[in-house]
């Protein structure tokens, strides 16, 4: 017989149990052959992952997602491992060493039937393939079940029914300044700082008096939360003289209230759009202004301060690159913010 691992318990009765993950499963009476046998069936079936229900899918991705909520707190990183991972509904139940291919394959095709994009597809294929790794170095899963499920190729342009997604275009000034009489006043300030700062719609929704500092020409506002916020990264976004003329009514509010009220993204880019209709032009969004704002920066100091005003991560930069890049969006903004 195999060397035992866990301990046999024998009770009062003479029969014998054994401890696996805070269960009792009785083996039968003490001395028994058929004792000894059934102790090494379920202590091998509990280290594989068959005791019970098992390590499932239902298992594995709830502790993933318990570790996702931890790391990456509430950031757009978190939401995109939910929206990835309800996909995985239909095979809960199932263990998830036998998780193969075949499955991810029609976990995918449900994405693309769902009138996802080809890129959000191959995004989401690549968190759940995440979800399948991370158990494996948690001893959930075998090795082989990542290692296999890594073998299905993306899904190439031009090859699947689902669309490619639409690049996001800067809009025009001519259709910005549509829409200023049909925005009250604070939204349009939102714009606004938006064009000047090339900060994101959430970065301005979320802008808190307390969250901005004013002692120096150049303001400099760092939000609490960001979309690198999860990595440790830093995000400073830069206020020129003309932006602080825009901001500065709105930094009256206490420091913990949101400087232009209770928006979200989503209500922001609705009101946006609503103006729009009003006014009669093309439907634009908030996060075209960035790109607006970009267009801008590029022209006029090139395509690296355009990268360093928006704060575009880059694997390359040292601490010496930070520091001059700080600089730089520093100069931008007291020309162009």
């Amino acid at each position: 017989m195999p060397k035992r691992t866990h301990q046999i318990i024998t009770t009062r009765t003479g029969h014998c149990y054994v401890s696996l993950g805070g269960k009792r499963v009785y083996l039968g009476p003490q001395g028994a052959e058929a004792t000894e046998l059934e102790y090494h069936r379920v202590v091998m079936e509990y280290l594989s992952g068959r005791l019970g229900q098992g390590r499932t899918v239902a298992l594995v991705l709830g502790r993933y997602l318990r570790h996702t909520d931890s790391y990456y707190g509430d950031s757009s990183q978190r939401h995109v491992v939910r929206a990835a991972t309800l996909y995985l509904s239909p095979y809960l139940e199932q263990r998830a060493d036998t998780f193969t291919p075949l499955d991810l394959e029609r976990v995918r095709a449900a994405m693309v039937k769902a009138g996802l994009s080809r890129r959000t597809c191959n995004r989401y294929v690549g968190e759940i393939r995440r979800v399948f790794k991370w158990a494996v170095s948690r001893g959930l899963v075998q090795q082989d079940t990542y290692a296999a499920l890594c073998t299905l190729e993306p899904l190439r342009a031009g090859r699947t029914r689902a669309p490619e997604t639409e690049a996001v275009q800067a809009v025009s000034e001519e259709h910005i300044a549509a829409v200023r009489d049909h925005l009250a006043p604070h939204l349009w300030a939102m714009v606004q700082l938006q064009l000047l700062t090339g900060a994101r719609p959430g970065e301005v929704t979320a802008m808190r008096p307390r969250d901005v500092g004013t002692g120096s020409d150049i303001w400099e506002y760092r939000p609490a939360k960001h979309k690198g916020s999860w990595r440790g990264a830093t995000r400073i976004i830069y206020i020129g003289p003309q932006a602080q003329d825009v901001l500065r009514p709105y930094l009256l509010r206490s420091g913990d209230a949101p400087c232009f009220g209770s928006y979200s993204s989503a209500s922001y880019r609705r009101a946006v759009t609503r103006a729009c209709d009003r006014a009669g032009v093309p439907r634009w969004t908030p996060n075209q202004l960035r790109h607006t704002a970009a267009t801008r920066v590029r022209r006029a100091h090139g395509l690296e301060a355009a990268q360093v005003v928006l704060g575009h991560s880059r694997a390359d930069v040292t601490q010496i690159y930070a520091e001059r890049d700080a600089a730089l969006a520093r100069a931008i903004a007291e020309k162009m913010g």
